[in-house]
């Protein structure tokens, strides 16, 4: 029957044995794999750069950094590039915080904030990009032609529907405003059939045939001057349910608090890293200052000694002689 110290000696070498030889992966993929099994939003990483990362722009900031800060020495080397990889961090948090607000708004399309702004449903469909673009801007004056042709947009629905107005060539004719839009619309469409006849202004034949057609494109255009005529006003109402919806993303929300959190440690890091260079450099500074003074007093000391001395040996030699 085997001792209770031959087993744990045997439990050892069978320890030992199941583990010799493991040094990890081999290959270059695996390898490149283990580096960042650590991650942990990316602060704790092992390598400066991710994979998806410019490492080019990573050495320039090296060069940047070490210019403006010119370290000398391997202590404020290490200090510098330790404010270099903080600092690195600290603009991979930037990108993550961006990139997920991104992503929120990504989420808030322009048919959702047609709808939050209460627009008639037959214009819903047709809600432009710049709807959600706060810096998109449409002045006061093309905002009041906006309004005219699409009062003028909405007469003719009425008319059409009420059969008061079917012929397209009269109805162009009628609603002249409003078909300067159209024009417009058709030259940002060259692969249609221009909408008049290039010898005089009339509509062309194709489109008094395709009438239906035509409506259709008008409607496109009705839409577009509803959106126009109303934007600036809006502004404010945007904003608002913008910002609604960014605040009911509480996951997301989290997520961002967690790398503010990173982020705001990463800025106090790098101020702490400055601070103790500059008083590294300060401390040297004020070192070779004082050293300079030392020398100095003591130059002066032995000129004045040397000085005494040779006034001594001038008195000896003028003294009389027995």
């Amino acid at each position: 029957m085997p001792t209770t110290q031959s087993a744990t000696s045997a439990s050892r070498k069978s320890s030992v044995s199941k583990f010799q030889g493991q040094t990890g992966p081999k290959s270059d993929a695996g390898k490149n794999r283990s580096r960042f099994n650590a991650l942990r939003h990316s602060r704790h990483a092992k390598s400066k750069v991710l994979p998806y990362e410019d490492e080019k722009a990573y050495k320039d900031l090296i060069k940047a950094v070490f210019r403006d800060l010119n370290p000398e020495g391997a202590i404020e080397e290490d200090l510098a590039m330790q404010f270099v990889d903080s600092f690195w961090r600290r603009s991979r948090m930037e990108d993550k915080i961006r990139t997920k607000n991104d992503e929120i708004f990504g989420q808030l399309d322009v048919s959702m904030m047609a709808a939050m702004l209460n627009v008639p449903e037959q214009y819903i469909d047709f809600a432009p990009d710049y709807l959600l673009n706060m810096s998109f801007r449409i002045g006061p004056k093309q905002t009041e032609q906006a309004h005219y042709a699409w009062s003028q947009y909405e007469s003719m629905v009425r008319d059409y529907e009420s059969e008061q107005l079917t012929d397209v060539q009269e109805i162009c004719a009628h609603f002249s405003s409003l078909f300067e839009y159209v024009q417009i619309w058709f030259k940002e469409h060259p692969q249609l059939e221009s909408l008049y006849t290039p010898q005089k202004k009339v509509l062309h034949p194709y489109w008094v045939k395709e009438s239906e057609q035509l409506m259709k494109i008008v409607d496109i255009v009705g839409a577009g001057l509803y959106y126009r005529a109303h934007f600036s006003s809006w502004k404010e109402q945007i904003r608002n349910w913008m910002q609604i919806w960014y605040l009911s993303q509480k996951s997301a929300l989290r997520e961002i608090d967690q790398y503010d959190l990173v982020l705001i440690k990463e800025v106090h890091l790098s101020q702490c890293i400055i601070e103790k260079l500059m008083k590294l450099q300060k401390f040297k500074t004020d070192g070779l200052a004082y050293l300079g003074r030392q020398l100095l007093w003591q130059e002066q000391i032995i000129a004045a000694s040397k000085g005494e001395a040779l006034g001594m040996a001038k008195l000896q030699n003028e003294m009389p002689k027995n």
